[in-house]
């Protein structure tokens, strides 16, 4: 008597799973095919050299908008970026040095070194604050130096807005311009990448050098090497339009943001 076998599956089931496995090895195919289109770029370059700013304006012209999410972001970095940069330049170019000399730890006029090692070439970014109107607009400034701009909610509107008026103001004192420009050098491109350069390597050497000893007035060392964004210009001259709470970074304004980017990053 002949013997036969039955499987454990029926034959529908069997043609169900002869399909999936079609359809998965498929996709499989597909998948490797568009993996083999793809094309991984590699971009390096020092910081502020554009790389992340390259890939904000590729998603522009790809049609991408920026979330809210993300212009809120933007929105903090600008105002920090603002405040901090502005404490700088008030650091080492006001008469009385001793007025921010809390926010680097160190004793009264420490930077006013700045000044004594050459008056004559700093002399045109001296602010005077024995003007009351320059002094209340700077102790403006000074009262926010603990802020981050992290939660707007817990900052006062009208406080918030004197602020920007306050910047904006001492953005239109000579001393103040002049120094930023100074720093920056906005005439020549070759010129400002080349003084860059210059910097960072004063800057490197003098961290490696045993004449920066503990204790030395390194609030003034880092002044000297303080890096301004070349785009700092365009935030402090419209800087009562920023400090306000209903203030949304448009796509220039977010594309001119500068902050220093670590690790990876999906853009």
């Amino acid at each position: 008597m002949g013997n036969f076998c039955i499987g454990s599956t029926s034959l529908p089931d069997q043609i169900h799973e002869r399909m999936a496995s079609r359809h998965i090895q498929a996709y499989i195919k597909d998948h490797e095919k568009q993996q083999e289109r793809e094309k991984w770029l590699l971009l390096l370059g020092t910081g502020s050299s554009g790389k992340s700013t390259l890939f904000k304006e590729l998603r522009l012209i790809d049609g991408h908008r920026f979330q809210d999410r993300e212009k809120i972001k933007h929105k903090q970095i600008i105002r920090k970026n603002m405040l901090n940069h502005t404490l700088f330049l008030l650091a080492g170019r006001t008469k009385t040095l001793g007025l921010i000399s809390n926010l680097f730890k160190k004793k009264k006029k420490k930077n006013q070194k700045l000044y004594e090692g050459n008056p004559q070439k700093y002399e045109d970014c001296r602010v005077d604050v024995e003007d009351k109107e320059i002094m209340t607009n700077i102790d403006v400034v000074l009262s926010f130096s603990k802020e981050d701009f992290d939660n707007e909610d817990e900052i006062d509107e009208v406080r918030l807005e004197k602020l920007g008026n306050a910047i904006e103001f001492l953005w239109t004192l000579y001393p103040i311009k002049h120094t930023l420009r100074q720093r920056t050098g906005y005439t020549d491109e070759s010129e400002k990448v080349k003084k860059k350069k210059k910097k960072r390597k004063e800057f490197l050497s003098l961290l490696i050098s045993s004449n920066i000893r503990k204790g030395e007035d390194r609030a003034a060392c880092i002044y000297r090497h303080r890096y301004f964004p070349d785009n700092l210009e365009h935030f402090l001259q419209k800087a009562k339009q920023i400090m306000v709470q209903d203030y949304m970074p448009d796509n220039d304004d977010i594309l001119r943001t500068r902050n220093e980017t670590n690790g990876i990053e999906e853009l």
